[in-house]
């Protein structure tokens, strides 16, 4: 029994060591797109129109898209018919009274007011989260005229001086031939496991879960009395 909880409890720290990664790969040459928890995931390749499922790196099945695929068939949706409702169906038409209508919906609009602000905290504390694993691009452009090249090379070097840290991320090569635009572009963002699943308990702890409950039961209630 101590060895399965021991195992337990390593494959549980393992998991929570991995990464959620999103990293996408543009060049003339290629377009790829990643989504997946450390090097598992889905794989979509743009050039040649392949989705890859990937396991520890290695593609174990891969899944060509139709592109050029069209929708063929009835349309079986008909035209739209009226439905006459009786009174019988809607009931005596009583309506609760309008002070009691008027506190339910405050009451909901608080608690939509604070499913809000915990999602809103939720989504800053994932940002908080990310880790740039890598974001660079190299940039080879140039315009009709060599001045305006000129232009856009010392806009660069501006950037470059007021932000240093994109000196190693980001190159700009200028073309003084004529107009032209070629470039590549590479990044990968991860959130650690543990982060987001430490985020999302504070979530759900944030949410005012037990009320929302107490409101939904007391709505039930009150559709039962009516009938």
């Amino acid at each position: 029994m101590l060895y399965a909880i021991t195992i337990i409890v390593v494959l549980i720290a393992c998991f929570l060591l991995l990464r959620l990664r999103f990293s996408g790969e543009l060049t003339e040459k290629r377009r790829l797109l990643f989504l997946g928890i450390g090097r598992s995931g889905l794989q979509i390749d743009f050039n040649s129109h392949v989705s890859r499922i990937k396991l520890c790196g290695w593609t174990v099945r891969s899944l060509k898209h139709d592109s050029g695929a069209k929708l063929n068939g009835e349309d079986r949706t008909g035209p739209i018919k009226a439905v006459k409702i009786t009174k019988a169906e809607l009931g005596s038409g009583k309506r609760p009274g309008r002070k009691r209508g008027e506190l339910h919906l405050r009451a909901w609009l608080e608690i939509g007011l604070q499913v809000l602000r915990a999602l809103r905290r939720y989504v800053i504390d994932l940002l908080r989260s990310v880790i740039v694993e890598e974001a660079e691009a190299e940039i080879r452009a140039g315009f009709e005229s060599p001045h305006l090249t000129g232009e856009a090379f010392g806009y660069y070097h501006a950037l470059i001086g007021a932000v240093p840290a994109l000196a190693p991320r980001l190159r700009f090569y200028p073309d003084w031939t004529g107009q032209s635009f070629t470039g590549s572009a590479r990044l990968s963002l991860a959130i650690p496991m543990y982060a987001l699943v430490y985020r999302t308990g504070l979530m759900i702890i944030r949410l005012p879960l037990i009320r929302l409950m107490k409101m939904v039961r007391e709505q039930r209630k009150g559709a039962a009395y009516a009938k």
